[in-house]
């Protein structure tokens, strides 16, 4: 464990511009040969190649172990058990496929260990944001000011919502989300681009579409609102004085929506994806079952798949969605991060997984927690929380923060652990 003690930063400065890379690519993702591929995957490889060269790379041999043995356990499974079980063609290109991803996937969380173990997170998180901001500004320019034929073709789903270099506009607000919450943590000198990088952000958000990344914005911004607030010495009539503000400020804004309701629905006409989000604050039950946004259908279609095997799951591949149809010829991915995974991975190691993101989570000290954890923990929230509506199982930038979280639960132990024994000398000397 004396790895996780480094303090000096040995990287040179290649390294650090890999990771400026992959800061900036995470904003782009395409499908190409039935495989989600970014430009980052190639950085990361290079990452992964300096590393090696400087002697500095470092598999923590715990988690090294599980992925071995979830690797074993996912493939005997996907190949062998559930295809014989429900009568199946095995897929081999499909198993190969996702388990490509899986690998990928596990890099990258390997990477982002080494990313905070290095003292490159600040790099990282820095050039994340300027491409989330540009992007943004991109999209808002091609949408509300001056469209661009080529770049509308790029940057645009189905030519009304804004889904920047990402294949999902509901993926990409996300991003989107996630990059506010650096543009609101992280030092920015001058104040005029740090509100003009949040106005972007939100306005990005908005253009998207989004259902889910609208709910999710909100929740994050109260969840910014909450951490505002003292948190030694509340009196009982300041929690009834915050309460009271937070109702106020919410039937206020119920109130000025319905007084520019005419007015938002005329702009809604000109731009159909302010109209997707006009209605989750006007007709919720619709909002959330309109044009492919009905989430409960496909929720109950992964349940039923997850019962059909719910301690080894169905596997990757193709099992999936072949037996998915079979229950519902409309059946789609989950979109749920948990459903989805307890589904293919099975509830055994689906549950390790979630208790392990319970106790890290739960293990933070957010007294002692410097700005770059405090980004990486709310971007982390706000992973959590949208993945109730996206499937982000294969998403590189959450297994990134799983990998950095790691590492900031592992040194906090550590630190914990060299506390208690520097206590028991202290006291064996008295």
């Amino acid at each position: 464990m004396e790895e996780l003690a480094l303090k000096e930063n040995q990287s040179n400065h290649s390294l650090k511009i890999t990771i400026m890379f992959v800061g900036l690519l995470l904003n782009q993702s395409n499908v190409l040969f039935g495989l989600n591929l970014s430009i980052a995957d190639i950085i990361m490889v290079i990452a992964f190649i300096l590393l090696l060269v400087k002697n500095q790379l470092f598999f923590p041999s715990y988690y090294l172990l599980f992925f071995f043995v979830f690797s074993f356990l996912l493939i005997v499974n996907s190949v062998f058990i559930i295809p014989r079980e429900y009568g199946m063609p095995i897929s081999n290109v499909g198993v190969i496929r996702d388990y490509i991803k899986i690998c990928t996937l596990f890099l990258y969380f390997i990477l982002a260990f080494h990313v905070v173990r290095l003292n490159l997170l600040e790099v990282f998180l820095k050039y994340f944001l300027i491409f989330s901001v540009f992007v943004g500004s991109l999209g808002i320019v091609i949408m509300l000011v001056y469209p661009v034929p080529f770049l509308s073709h790029i940057l645009l789903f189905g030519e009304t919502r804004l889904t920047g270099f990402m294949n999902d506009p509901n993926y990409f607000s996300i991003i989107q989300i996630a990059a506010l919450s650096i543009a609101l943590g992280i030092k920015i000198p001058n104040k005029f681009l740090r509100y003009s990088s949040v106005t972007i952000l939100i306005i990005s958000v908005l253009l998207s579409g989004s259902k889910t990344g609208f709910i999710t914005l909100a929740g994050f911004l109260v969840l910014k609102l909450v951490h505002k607030l003292p948190r030694k010495k509340m009196r009982k009539n300041t929690v009834l004085l915050v309460l009271l503000f937070c109702t106020i400020i919410s039937l206020s804004t119920l109130f000025i929506t319905v007084s520019l309701l005419p007015f938002l629905q005329t702009i809604s006409k000109e731009y159909p994806t302010i109209g997707r989000v006009l209605l989750l604050l006007t007709n919720f039950e619709e909002a959330v079952s309109q044009d492919g946004s009905g989430r409960g259908l496909q929720w109950e279609v992964g349940l039923e798949v997850m019962k059909s095997t719910p301690l080894n799951g169905v596997g990757i591949g193709d099992n999936y969605l072949t037996l998915a149809r079979e229950i519902n010829r409309t059946a789609n991915l989950a979109h749920n991060t948990y459903i989805q995974i307890a589904a293919e991975w099975g509830l055994l190691i689906t549950s390790v997984i979630l208790a392990y993101f319970f106790v890290m989570v739960s293990s933070t000290n957010h007294s002692n927690e410097t700005k770059q954890q405090k980004i990486v923990n709310e971007m982390f929230f706000i992973f959590l929380v949208s993945s109730l509506a996206i499937s982000f199982n294969y998403s590189r930038l959450f297994w990134m923060l799983v990998g950095m979280k790691t590492y900031f639960f592992l040194y906090e132990r550590q630190r914990q652990s060299n506390q208690t024994k520097d206590s028991k000398i202290k006291r064996n000397e008295y």
